[in-house]
């Protein structure tokens, strides 16, 4: 069946562009390698904002599931986005950016950056929802294409131009094919937030804060010390999110204050007490420190300074509990036999390759965006983190992963593009 005919709603007209190529990008063998190391570079989290008219219709965001326009009559519909033509995914993801309605989007918007999407939410505040995602889980098991729209400039730049969209201008934007569900999805009101202490957390919050402000890139220049009482308050707004997403919660708000060092100065000792803060070593993620997107550099867009205070705190306390000296601090606590099983266990395999030769196929435009963000160094960990409990067991590590990786047509990020600052 043909995808516009298939796709087009009521009343809804055939874009009038250019052909660009009519085979599926599975069949492409450059396109698609293109896209999937794209795909490989994504934060291990996104956030998004919606309300219950994101996208015109009430059916398309629900605590439930994230779907996208074009499947809206079938959100079982088996298609990914390497089904898609070079003609369609360009005519599907311009169209998104800049929200025209002549295609149904197959898309949703998210962002990496939590603070963005918390200010986007004080425009509508009491219907606003706070999403997250896991993304790594998200790709694995619902083989959903995720994409840092930017990145698609060196992909499809050409083919955009024609339609009027320039990718590497929505740096804030990731676009996220097919429906999202499942326990790798969750969602929180707005308002539910507020009631447990978010005001509290980040008081400028209580009004309205333009997305794309002043500080959508940059936090607030005032540098707030960490306090382990701050922690356990951050912790207990993050319990109204299932046990996998509380860390990344608690670390997420915590990140959207400017921390001394962007975090990268955290003791020993204070590392401790943010764990204790979550509840135990067993509440932080032991496959944070089998993430390609907490491990490799290259992954988070250092533009977004709670982007960069997000990984580099990850890292630390992925390092702190499952990473060399782990082993001696495990030791002196009482569950110190369970523990250690996991890292005997569960760690022997995880390791993940961050060579940069794959984000040559990337960087070859002219375009001066760089996607893979190749000379961040996000508080120094190298490309070689994850072997360290190899080496400190004696093993030789491997080069290679064992492991398996409003706004637009739906109103959540680009229908509000130029919004106006409260008068």
């Amino acid at each position: 069946m043909n995808y516009l005919n298939h796709y087009l709603g009521a009343g809804v007209q055939k874009p009038k562009t250019e052909s660009l190529d009519t085979k599926p990008l599975r069949e492409n063998r450059v396109l698609k390698a293109k896209l999937q190391e794209a795909n490989k570079r994504i934060p291990r989290y996104l956030f998004r904002m919606w309300h219950p008219l994101s996208g015109g219709d009430p059916k398309l965001n629900s605590t439930k599931r994230i779907v996208p326009h074009a499947f809206r009559k079938d959100i079982n519909l088996k298609r990914t986005v390497y089904d898609m033509t070079m003609t369609e995914f360009v005519e599907n993801t311009t169209a998104h950016l800049k929200n025209e309605k002549n295609i149904l989007s197959e898309f949703s918007s998210w962002s990496a950056s939590p603070r963005f999407a918390l200010s986007y939410a004080t425009m509508y505040r009491s219907s606003s929802f706070i999403a997250i995602i896991d993304t790594e889980e998200v790709q694995k098991y619902d083989n959903n294409g995720i994409f840092h729209v930017p990145a698609l400039q060196q992909v499809f730049g050409t083919a955009a131009s024609m339609r009027g969209a320039i990718y590497g201008t929505y740096d804030w934007e990731y676009l996220v094919h097919g429906v999202i569900e499942g326990k790798h999805y969750q969602a929180v009101s707005f308002k539910t937030l507020c009631d447990h202490g978010l005001i509290k957390q980040l008081p400028e919050l209580s009004d309205y804060v333009h997305a794309w402000g002043p500080y959508m890139h940059d936090l607030p220049p005032l540098v707030v010390p960490y306090t382990k009482k701050e922690m356990q308050e951050l912790n207990k707004i993050a319990q109204l999110l299932p046990p996998d997403f509380r860390a990344a919660f608690t670390i997420a708000l915590f990140c959207c204050k400017r921390r001394t060092s962007f975090g990268a100065g955290l003791k020993e000792n204070e590392l401790s007490e943010i764990v204790d803060a979550l509840g135990g070593r067993s509440n932080v993620p032991l496959d944070w420190n089998g993430s390609r997107s907490v491990v490799c550099d290259g992954i988070y867009d250092p533009r977004y300074q709670d982007n960069q205070q997000m990984v580099i705190v990850m890292r630390a306390l992925s390092a702190h509990c499952w990473g060399k000296g782990a082993r001696n601090r495990v030791m002196n606590e009482g569950n110190a036999d369970a523990v250690m099983d996991i890292l005997t266990e569960k760690m022997r395999s995880a390791t993940v390759d961050c060579d940069t030769s794959e984000e040559s196929n990337l960087n070859n435009s002219n375009s001066s965006y760089d996607s893979g963000y190749g000379s961040q160094n996000y508080g120094g960990a190298d490309r070689r983190r994850l072997h360290h409990l190899h080496d400190e067991q004696g093993t030789k590590p491997s080069r290679k992963s064992n492991t398996g990786e409003a706004s637009t047509s739906d109103s959540s990020y680009g229908g509000k593009r130029t919004a106006t600052t409260k008068q």
